[in-house]
This record gives structure tokens, sequence and C-alpha cells, in this order.
């Protein structure tokens, strides 16, 4: 959240934990993530000046779709931002981009405000690795209870065989 006070533009991300993207889109070029801009309040005063949100960002690793949109009462005040990696090639490992919102309105109450930005990760598909893709964004699991699943993939298609081993680490709580 970038902004607590009553007039503000928010950037909602899915999850806690960033947004991250793959060249490879587990098999795939073009994954693509998503997050809302929000504006608020919802609505504001219909003989307001529109608000309009531009996207900055480095148009050679990711698209953002749409680029540039009005935040109004029509649409709820909000918007779905689609970002998609691009492969372009090179050998460059896990990297990030960042999608930077610029407010755009002769509206006094917007006209000050930041956006914010978006970071997001790319995960190369030029350079060997192995992604380790946990649900929710952590692994948790209960003795004689609830199992956790997590996704293991290589970043890239291999030259030969490829043996991944998982290795458990032992961890205690200290007793008081």
């Amino acid at each position: 959240i970038i902004d607590r006070d009553e007039n503000a533009i928010y950037v909602v991300e899915p999850d806690s934990h960033g947004l991250k993207i793959s060249e490879t889109g587990l098999g795939s070029i073009g994954k693509t993530v998503s997050y809302e801009v929000l504006l608020k309040p919802c609505p504001f005063p219909v003989s307001s000046k529109p608000v309009q949100i531009v996207a900055d960002y480095d148009s050679e690793q990711v698209s953002v779709s749409p680029e540039s949109f009005y935040l109004t009462t029509a649409t709820g005040c909000r918007q779905t931002v689609t970002v998609t990696s691009k492969d372009d090639g090179e050998v460059e490992g896990f990297h990030y981009t960042t999608v930077q919102h610029k407010v755009v309105t002769e509206n006094p109450i917007y006209k000050t405000k930041s956006v914010g930005y978006v970071s997001i990760q790319i995960l190369d598909d030029e350079a060997p690795g192995v992604v380790v893709l946990e649900s929710e964004g952590s692994t948790g699991v209960l003795e004689g209870g609830f199992t956790d699943t997590y996704l293991v993939y290589l970043t890239m298609p291999p030259k030969g065989e490829v043996t991944v081993t998982a290795d458990v680490a032992k961890t205690y709580a200290k007793k008081s």
C-alpha cells in the first residue's frame, strides 16, 4: 500500500511474496502475472477530472497491458494490470525488473499522489537452473496432520539427464 490517507491510489499484489514471472512459463514463452491498481475513495465526485495511470517499464524485459488506463467509477475505480515476460535471448540468470506507474491528472485530489512500483522477478530460460515454487510462498506441514506441496522445474531444457534431490534439513525448537 502506497498511501494510507482517504484519497489514495494503491497497487495490490496477489500475495505478500511479490510477483514472479518466468521466461519459460513452465514450458511456454510469455508467462504472465497480474496485479490491481485501485483508486480510493470510489466513487469519487462525478465532476472530478479523470485520473489516468501510465506504466513506465523496461520494454525489452516485459510487456504491460494496459500501458495506460483511466480509473473511474465505471471501472469500479480499479484496473487489473498484466505483465508478460519477453524471451530476450540473453543469459541473465534470475533478475528483476520494475513497473512504475505515474499519475496523469488535473484532479487536485490525486494530482500529487504516487502509485509506487511493482518489482517483478524474471526467471531466465537461457541460464540453467532449478526453480522451487512453494505453494502460497512457503511450505508448512504438521506431524500426523496436513501436508503441503511445491513445484520444482528446470529453467531450460537439459542437454542430458538431470537429477534433483530433496534434502530435508532437521531443525528443532529449543526447549526453555
